[in-house]
């Protein structure tokens, strides 16, 4: 009597435990900054890396980075999402906008899109975090990108860049 009731308590846990896929943990993804991509071609020139960190060295243009999201096979929406910068031009901010975009059409043209868009504070140079709320998830054929504007370093300063990007699905 005690066996039968054992495998059926067994099996029973080894359900909840196995089965359940309504709970998930959290995936967080952290990138280095050096992930980040200039969004022209002709933007190449005036990126530089340096130990992962993405630099913009032009005295004159600012430039677009995009920053790729590689989505989790689960595909939960992100709960959150954060880019540390560095910000070292006193005139401009840097600011950083994270998509979430359908491309459910078939089309390399996203037929709907969720922006949120966060800005440095000009008078603090140094490295600064930018945070992002909650995103709306367009289901499996969609997909995230960060785009960042990143000013010219100022005479005296470094290039403002990118340090790292991290963001969280759940």
């Amino acid at each position: 009597m005690k066996k039968p009731f054992r495998a059926l308590a067994t099996a029973i846990l080894l359900t909840i435990m196995l089965g359940s896929t309504h709970t998930f943990a959290a995936d967080v993804k952290n990138y280095p900054g050096s992930t980040c991509q200039p969004a022209t071609g002709a933007q190449a020139a005036s990126l530089s890396y340096f130990i992962g960190v993405a630099l913009n060295d032009s005295s004159t243009d600012s430039i677009a980075l995009d920053c790729p999201i590689i989505r989790g096979v689960l595909n939960p929406p992100i709960s959150r999402g954060r880019v540390a910068v560095v910000a070292q031009n006193p005139n401009q901010a840097v600011s950083c906008t994270i998509r979430s975009i359908d491309a459910a059409n078939g089309a390399n043209v996203p037929s709907r899109q969720v922006t949120q868009t966060v800005n440095t504070t000009v008078t603090a140079p140094g490295v600064q975090h930018l945070d992002f709320a909650s995103l709306t998830d367009f289901g499996n054929d969609s997909y995230y990108i960060i785009t960042c504007i990143v000013p010219p370093r100022s005479e005296d300063r470094l290039g403002s860049g990118i340090v790292f990007y991290q963001v969280r699905e759940e």
